[in-house]
């Protein structure tokens, strides 16, 4: 019975986990190679970050994610990396995760074509003494705690020309180890990203990125996210914007600051409804970055 339950539990709470997994998603209008590997490195730059996601569930403990990340450009070998550290806790589940990103480029003239990868692992922990049973006192029902490990597998490809970029992307290419066998097989419910983003500069003090994603799982399931982000005179950052699918309606509001060209510090404010289930959901992200121009040779 108890092998049961917990099967139900991790399957139940399988989709939602892994979006959570992915909090920092919600900010890649800002960094879009957290929702696509390809784009790691694509700029001659060096990124270094953290993030902070919390969702308002209306729970006793407000579900959150925490994130330190790297990435990099390697021109001299034609390559962009990057590396992901995170620790999500969703009421009685919590997930550990660590992800490495690579990718080739190809240029052709000012144009850069990258192809990625992204290889996950995720620890998954569930605490069965945060459950008040029925009867507590079953004797199938152990309030220890059940584990789970998954290896993920994203790929992407991404084109970037200076001022108009584009990119593809497929997540949560799986395999779970089973608990029975401890052995890994394949999950086919994999996600599909199609992201779009142009530069407008208006003048030396301001320009304007509009971008949109589309994502997919193949299964008749949507979403799309329009944005608009103003960047003033170099200093400060304002964006705006709505996401739609699944049943939600969110809007999106976004505020940065960036301090010597380099430090942008980014905060994001999400306010939706799930038309389906009537209810109300916040989202509160923040962003610290640091961007460092690569001195080698483009």
């Amino acid at each position: 019975m108890k092998r049961f339950l917990l099967f139900f539990i991790f399957v139940a709470s399988g989709p939602f986990a892994y979006a959570q997994f992915y909090p920092a998603t919600d900010l890649y209008n800002y960094d879009p190679k957290l929702i696509n590997p390809a784009y790691a490195g694509l700029k001659n730059e060096q990124n270094y970050q953290a993030q902070y996601s919390s969702v308002d569930q209306n729970a006793s403990d407000f579900p959150y994610t925490a994130m330190v990340a790297f990435s990099s450009s390697l021109r001299k070998i034609n390559s962009g990396v990057g590396v992901f550290l995170s620790k999500n806790r969703e009421g009685p589940i919590t997930m550990i995760s660590s992800s490495l990103l690579y990718n080739y480029q190809f240029k052709f003239g000012a144009t850069r074509v990258s192809f990625g990868t992204q290889l996950s692992y995720q620890h998954s922990t569930i605490d069965f003494s945060r459950y008040q049973y029925i009867q507590p006192n079953d004797p199938f029902l152990d309030p220890g705690n059940a584990h789970r490990n998954t290896l993920i597998a994203d790929f992407g490809v991404a084109c970037d020309m200076g001022n108009f970029s584009a990119g593809i992307s497929t997540q949560n290419l799986a395999f779970l180890q089973d608990e029975a066998t401890t052995a890994y097989r394949g999950r086919a419910d994999a996600d599909c990203n199609v992201f779009l983003n142009y530069k407008f500069t208006i003048n030396p003090s301001l320009s304007i990125t509009p971008s949109t994603r589309v994502k997919t799982d193949f299964n008749g399931s949507y979403n799309i996210n329009v944005t608009g982000i103003a960047e003033l005179k170099e200093m400060f950052l304002l964006g705006a914007g709505v996401e739609m699918g699944g049943g939600k309606i969110t809007e999106i509001y976004s505020a940065g600051l960036i301090i010597a060209k380099r430090v942008q510090l980014i905060g994001i404010v999400y306010s939706g409804v799930n038309q389906t289930w009537s209810r109300v959901h916040n989202n509160v992200d923040l962003m610290l970055r640091v961007r460092i121009k690569n001195k080698q040779a483009s």
